[in-house]
């Protein structure tokens, strides 16, 4: 074992270094490992230092630690990220107090993160409380054990030999006891229930006023804490049954006996419960908690407290009515609460608490306004900008960013980019999904554990990609998009048994590999093709996915051709193209799927005459044209679709170009004209569309127009498209014009 203990110098470097600097996994917990060691060691010798943090854990060059003495300087705000409970309120430490520092320490160590974040004011007020965050990088016995040494009763922490076992994979955990504290499941630390809770009653009471003192005890120590953390934590079921108990024991108390602390208490652990069903997924039993709630704040005697509980429990049920698509009980719920937030603000300035509260109120309101179309985007517009306004209040602007604030501003930056594209403002939406996005990063970076933070990000950075696309920004769509791809790939790592995540990463790489073949990065864009496409066949063929992802497969197959085609290798293209026929089949695979299975059909077509124009068999190229040609009437509504009319037009140039080399030059330049007139439209209904700018450039070479076309590739290369080149195009249609 190389750990060593006490050591009175500073000079090397210690934990602090090494997690700024990033350490694997493996490294991280091997680090831990040997803290765990050392501090045994300490221990085993009758020692307790009291002062521990990462900057007192030196790293030796045999690739142990060593513990600096304790009282070397530290600053005063780095110190409390790690002090105990019983050591920030100036008691003797014990060895207890050095297993609560460890504990934090090892989970620094493997999530790269404090546990501990904040200003001055929220450290200390954490410190002596004894609070921390919820856990999110831990695994298997090290959540439990977390939990245990985070208890506010030194005697109750595991010892320092424990985290070292279960860091080796030797287990000495056996368990608790129901006179010991709760623990309350994978990735909740901190989290320990007073022992009193689960103590059985000796003897029926009528009135149970310890029952209450009992359950007011265990509220105010530790559940009420942790309200605002409900929804990041993984296994809820153990803390959602310990504020059942709590509910219940202070139900148990005569209504004639309540004073206005008891009647505040209750109120607050209905809401605290009625939040805890709706994590898990309980709708019923949360409307229910949230109504109740609802009815005992409007009854309390201190307003301010009341409008927390109600703003809380009136947004919580708009929410509710929304996810069943009962949107008149939702506008009610919603203005009942904007109500109560306004009065409140009006008469006092407001806590962070409540100022929240109402934001995200003034936010579901809005939400449900835009849902009504693009008629009520204004009004949606004045709720968001209300809401913003409620946030910006000094008290939440400290030296970090308020987490729950950044939270509403990130997902009210998502909604206006919705409303700006509603209103055709691509400009607008791409600046809002930006903010989103950069917002996203920071949420991220400050709880890396939480997947649908990661899932925000990866959705607003796709979003914003396709937006950055389809106006021409090409460089930075593909930017974007790689954001998006690595984003599904870490829900994929973090989450592997999910199918969605998979799938999404599948979709998102298939969009970047098509980025990639239009900037000319042909190589990329391939080898992203063919790794996409492999996890989805894999998912398809096993029966992870419906059928009819065999339509969305087959549709990759064909990007994946044209990607082929673009960079020259023929016959690679050709397979592909075969490939995408196989998927797409002969027959529809179900009504809902007969438009997409039509066009991809055709599509399959078009890029198969284009490739077969290029293999100089002209004779097939002009069949599969005319066959487009002939299939496109069978689209109905969809041959207005932009996607169709630029294929239509491939097609005529495909069909002129085999026109001209049977000496019919009249035809030919008719089907050139049309198919220029074509791009012409979509240019002026979009004047970002690549794809038509690259249809325009080809067809004016087809019509001689050299100049011309110079000048719309100029245009393409400005919008950063490479996957048309000027040499190449003068090569391939010199011996087609008339």
């Amino acid at each position: 074992m190389n750990s060593t203990a006490l050591n009175t110098g500073t000079d090397a470097p210690n934990l602090d270094d090494a997690i700024r600097e990033g350490l694997s996994r493996k490294e991280a917990r091997r680090l831990a490992l040997r803290t765990a060691e050392a501090i045994a060691a300490m221990h085993a010798r009758g020692e307790v230092h009291g002062d521990l943090t990462p900057r007192s854990i030196l790293l030796a060059r045999a690739g142990g630690v060593s513990i600096v003495a304790a009282g070397a300087p530290q600053p005063a705000l780095y110190r409390m990220r790690y002090v105990s409970p019983e050591a920030a309120r100036r008691e003797a430490p014990g060895p207890g107090a050095d297993v609560f520092a460890l504990s934090l320490i090892i989970r620094e160590l493997i999530e790269g993160i404090p546990a501990r974040r904040g200003t001055g004011d929220e450290l200390a007020m954490e410190a002596i409380d004894g609070r921390v965050s919820v856990p999110h990088g831990l695994e298997g016995e090290l959540v439990s054990l977390a939990a245990l040494a985070a208890s506010p009763h030194p005697e109750n922490r595991p010892k320092a030999s424990a985290f070292a076992a279960a860091l080796k994979g030797q287990s000495q955990f056996k368990g608790f006891s129901r006179q010991d504290w709760l623990i309350i499941g994978a990735a909740v630390a901190a989290i320990v229930m007073l022992a009193i809770m689960l103590r059985e009653s000796t003897r029926e009471r009528a009135r149970s006023t310890q029952q209450f003192e009992d359950a007011r005890a265990a509220f105010e120590g530790f559940l009420g804490g942790i309200y605002p953390e409900l929804d990041r934590v993984e296994v809820i079921a153990p803390l959602a049954e310990a504020g059942k108990r709590a509910l219940a024991s202070m139900e148990t108390m005569l209504e004639e006996e309540r004073g206005p602390r008891d009647r505040l208490l209750l109120a607050r652990t209905l809401l605290w419960n009625g939040e805890a069903e709706r994590v898990q997924g309980n709708d019923a039993e949360a409307k229910a908690l949230f109504e109740r709630a609802v009815e005992r704040a409007e009854a309390l005697d201190d307003p301010n407290e009341a409008a927390v509980i109600l703003l809380a429990a009136e947004t919580a049920l708009g929410d509710l009515a929304v996810g069943r698509r009962e949107f008149v009980p939702a506008a009610r719920h919603y203005s009942s609460a904007i109500a109560v937030g306004q009065t409140q603000l009006k008469e006092r300035p407001g806590s962070k608490e409540t100022r929240i509260a109402f934001a995200r109120a003034l936010m579901g309101y809005g939400e449900l306004r835009m849902s009504s179309g693009p008629s009520s985007a204004e009004q949606a517009r004045g709720y968001f900008a209300r809401a913003r306004g409620v946030l910006a209040d000094e008290s939440l602007n400290g030296e970090v960013v308020d987490r729950d604030a950044l939270e509403i501003q990130v997902r009210l930056n998502r909604l206006e980019a919705n409303i700006a594209v509603l209103e055709g403002n691509p400009v607008l939406a791409i600046q809002k999904l930006r903010q989103h996005v950069a917002g996203a990063e920071q949420l991220v970076e400050m709880d890396p554990g939480r997947p649908h933070l990661r899932q925000a990000l990866a959705q607003g950075a796709s979003v914003l990609g396709n937006l950055e696309r389809t106006t021409g920004r090409l460089t930075d769509a593909a930017e974007s998009q790689r954001k998006a791809v690595e984003g599904w790939r870490l829900l994929r790592a973090m989450e592997p048994s999910e199918i969605r995540w998979r799938r999404q990463w599948a979709r998102s790489t298939r969009d970047l590999a098509s980025l990639l073949a239009d900037i000319g990065e042909w190589q990329e864009a391939a080898l992203l093709h063919d790794t996409s496409l492999a996890d989805m066949s894999m998912l398809l063929d096993t029966g992870q996915l419906p059928a009819t992802a065999d339509l969305e497969l087959g549709e990759q197959l064909l990007d994946s051709a044209e990607g082929l085609h673009a960079a020259g290798d023929l016959q690679a293209a050709r397979q592909r193209i075969q490939e995408a026929r196989g998927r797409i089949g002969p027959v529809v695979s179900s009504v809902r799927s007969e438009n997409l299975w039509r066009r991809l059909k055709a599509r399959a077509d078009v890029i198969g005459a284009e490739l077969a124009l290029s293999e100089g068999n002209f004779q097939a190229a002009e069949t599969l044209a005319l066959k487009f040609l002939k299939e496109v009437e069978a689209l109905s509504a969809e041959g207005r679709e932009r996607s169709v009319r630029l294929e239509r037009a491939r097609a005529l140039l495909v069909t002129s170009a085999v026109r001209a080399m049977k000496g019919e030059a009249e035809i030919a330049k008719s089907a050139r004209e049309r198919a220029l007139g074509i791009a012409d439209e979509l240019i002026r209904e979009d004047p970002g569309f690549v794809p038509a700018y690259v249809l325009q450039a080809r067809t004016l070479f087809f019509l001689g127009e050299d100049a011309m076309a110079a000048e719309v590739l100029a245009k393409l290369e400005d919008m950063g498209y490479r996957g048309l080149d000027l040499g190449s195009v003068r090569a391939a249609t010199a011996a087609l014009r008339d």
